[in-house]
């Protein structure tokens, strides 16, 4: 603390911060001064608005480009940083920082893709509604998912205890946005609610058509198996919030 304080003092930060502006910095120095940049700001000694939109900009172009892992691992530390701990940084990490960039650092080294989860959640948790949701509507896609289960889950990479709370967190951001559709009551009058619990029976119990041949009361028995209350007419659960 008493270091990073003089060395603040003595100029040395502004040195480094127009370092990574100027893109003078390669490889493995890059990776030392951009670490060095996220040690000296982790006191919180100085704000983060400090930064400018050109500082900003850099750091985007090299989680956006192939890097070393230390570099990009640096980068996305920043950025989440930037996103949770300044002003007006969201909104330019958000335009200039796609999706597809963070799907590819999410097929990374374990640090790098921990650091790129992180990143997600913090442009999860700024961003407003409309955005959230369009943003966890590319998260759920197939495509991610995959990405998700075969680099992360079945490697073993979410056994580690930050990989593991970041994971967490996004879970209970994604899921946040369901909490409106859960306290939602079901409209009795709504066509394709019904049309879902019969499905959702059909998917659990029909084989090859023979559902057709059940009749009422094995209907009924199909509901209660899968945990209705009203299992003759089983939209009834859905009459209060949270349903069951």
């Amino acid at each position: 603390m008493t270091f990073a304080l003089e060395f603040i003092n003595k100029q040395g930060l502004t040195l480094i911060i127009k370092q990574i502006e100027k893109g003078t910095c390669k490889g493995t120095v890059l990776a030392h001064t951009l670490l060095s940049f996220v040690e000296l700001m982790e006191p919180g000694i100085v704000s983060w608005d400090v930064l400018n939109g050109e500082f900003i900009t850099r750091v985007a172009n090299l989680v956006n480009t192939a890097q070393e892992a230390q570099v990009t691992q640096a980068a996305l530390s920043i950025l989440e940083n930037v996103i949770l701990n300044s002003t007006e940084g969201y909104s330019q990490v958000e335009r200039e920082i796609p999706i597809t960039s963070l799907m590819t650092h999410l097929q990374a080294a374990s640090v790098v893709q921990q650091n790129a989860v992180a990143l997600i959640n913090a442009l999860l948790s700024r961003a407003d509604v409309t955005k959230r949701r369009s943003l966890a509507q590319t998260l759920t896609s197939k495509q991610v998912r995959t990405v998700i289960q075969n680099n992360i889950l079945q490697t073993g990479a979410s056994s580690g205890a930050e990989m593991a709370h970041q994971l967490y967190v996004l879970q209970t951001l994604m899921l946040g946005l369901l909490e409106q559709r859960m306290l939602t009551k079901m409209d009795p009058q709504d066509q394709d609610g019904h049309d879902k619990i019969k499905e959702l029976r059909r998917i659990a119990f029909d084989s090859e058509g023979a559902g057709s041949l059940r009749g009422v009361q094995g209907f009924t028995r199909d509901y209660k198996k899968l945990g209705f209350k009203n299992d003759i007419n089983p939209a009834l659960d859905f009459t209060e919030t949270p349903p069951g």
